[in-house]
């Protein structure tokens, strides 16, 4: 059943990327206060879904962890009249922390402190050009103020001068890619950051002029990016010149990993961890995949995964964390 389910939440997350006219667009929305732990949808000092995991031989290490992770969750306000939702929309909120911040957030935990900021995020509608520019422009604009706050507050009150990863998913890599620009990228902060997780957005190695694409597993101070598309995925402009880091073996020279050396993803039931469910190669700024091997797969005809990018290789990403950790203290 769990896998129908997967099947399921694929199909109706994708499928909600249509378009809606006349969406209003408004500040009139309570700016969040970092200092009020409720304001964030992980911090290492509550209990939350990010200090879960999918089975027992894994565990929690952020009492101990020696570096930090802000996490910048993905866009869940997939429906509705506005441009920007308040952080006080508790359904929203539980669809955040069911989805993303358990399924995503938690592949850092025996590595890092995970922060992870609500903020008023952007509809999804922002993405699709129909709905008007301008308008889009100044939703993102309004969400990017609350994570650059949040990070802001997070320096100022919880860092205290430790290594920093900086992690996010699809509207989320939208403003983890502008919060780099701004802070990380230029010869002094570059080396506070461990490394980028920048997954889920067309990135480039253009978008800076310090932090690299990473070229080896273990290497530290760049970023890695990548999306998820079925074999034979036509490239789009879109992703033309885009980063796309085998989330596999953690190359960029569009070498071939099997399904073998996929240590294993997790599914919507986060009860079990599922090896060799997919392979990988880097094509045309993107990652394609054969059609990962679960029951109900066949459902599925959408050569669009990205809603899995982290949960379909979550077990070789977190393995990459913990070497990318360990290289930087050393």
């Amino acid at each position: 059943m769990k896998y129908i389910l997967l099947i399921l939440l694929l199909i109706n997350l994708l499928s909600s990327c249509s378009s809606s006219k006349n969406i209003q667009f408004t500040t009139k929305i309570a700016v969040p206060d970092y200092s009020n732990p409720d304001h964030w949808a992980s911090l290492p000092t509550k209990d939350d879904p990010a200090d879960l995991v999918p089975v027992n031989t894994l565990k929690n290490e952020q009492e101990t962890a020696k570096v930090d992770v802000f996490f910048v969750h993905p866009t869940t306000f997939t429906k509705g009249d506005a441009w920007n939702i308040g952080i006080d929309n508790q359904e929203i909120n539980d669809k955040t922390d069911d989805s993303t911040i358990k399924l995503q957030a938690s592949v850092f935990n025996g590595s890092g402190r995970i922060y992870a900021p609500r903020y008023r995020q952007a509809n999804l509608k922002v993405f699709y050009k129909e709905t008007g520019t301008i308008q889009a422009k100044q939703a993102l604009d309004l969400a990017y103020e609350d994570v650059k706050n949040a990070f802001q507050y997070y320096l100022d009150n919880f860092n205290n001068n430790r290594p920093i990863i900086i992690a996010s998913h699809s509207q989320g890599t939208l403003h983890a890619t502008k919060l780099i620009k701004e802070f990380f990228d230029n010869p002094e902060w570059k080396n506070r950051l461990v490394a980028a997780y920048l997954v889920g957005y067309a990135v480039r190695p253009n978008d800076f002029q310090y932090i690299p694409p990473c070229k080896v597993a273990i290497e530290n101070n760049c970023y890695v990016s990548w999306n998820t598309k079925g074999w034979n995925f036509k490239m789009t402009p879109f992703f033309k010149g885009a980063t796309a880091t085998n989330p596999i073996n953690w190359t960029l020279d569009g070498s071939y990993a099997p399904r073998e050396e996929n240590k294993g993803g997790v599914l919507t039931g986060f009860d079990e961890i599922k090896p060799g469910i997919n392979d990988a190669q880097t094509k045309d700024g993107v990652i394609w995949i054969h059609k990962p091997k679960i029951f109900g797969s066949f459902l599925y005809f959408s050569k669009n995964y990205h809603v899995g990018d982290y949960n379909l290789f979550w077990m070789n990403v977190r393995e990459n964390v913990a070497e990318r950790v360990a290289n930087y203290l050393k």
